[in-house]
């Protein structure tokens, strides 16, 4: 397995863990998902794990229901009601689906990273 792919299957199983336990990562303060992702999200472009993370991060907030805008995620969520707990799944469960969409067009661009 090349090592881009052992870096991005690390990655997702890290956000299934966070998902189980958030307090455990991020500690009480629930809101601090969003910048808990945004290390994610800048740690995987440094490994060059993920391509064209923006505009595929908006079609998967649409997808799922919810209005992409220049607000945080977090105020987004929490606007419709969502109780916190609700919120950092919901934020996770994105997160988890753009990296795969990412990794995808890194994979079809750099075959050699994900064989």
């Amino acid at each position: 397995m090349a090592q881009g792919k052992i870096q991005f299957q690390q990655v997702i199983e890290l956000l299934e863990r966070v998902n189980d336990k958030p307090m455990l990562y991020i500690g009480l303060d629930l809101s601090r998902i969003t910048p808990f992702l945004a290390g994610i999200r800048a740690t995987c472009r440094i490994f060059d794990i993920v391509t064209g993370y923006g505009s595929i991060y908006a079609q998967v907030m649409k997808e799922r229901g919810w209005i992409f805008s220049p607000k945080d995620p977090w105020d987004v969520l929490q606007e419709s009601g969502l109780p916190e707990r609700a919120i950092v799944t919901e934020l996770i469960m994105i997160e988890i689906e753009v990296l795969k969409r990412s990794n995808l067009i890194t994979c079809l661009l750099y075959t050699s990273r994900c064989v």
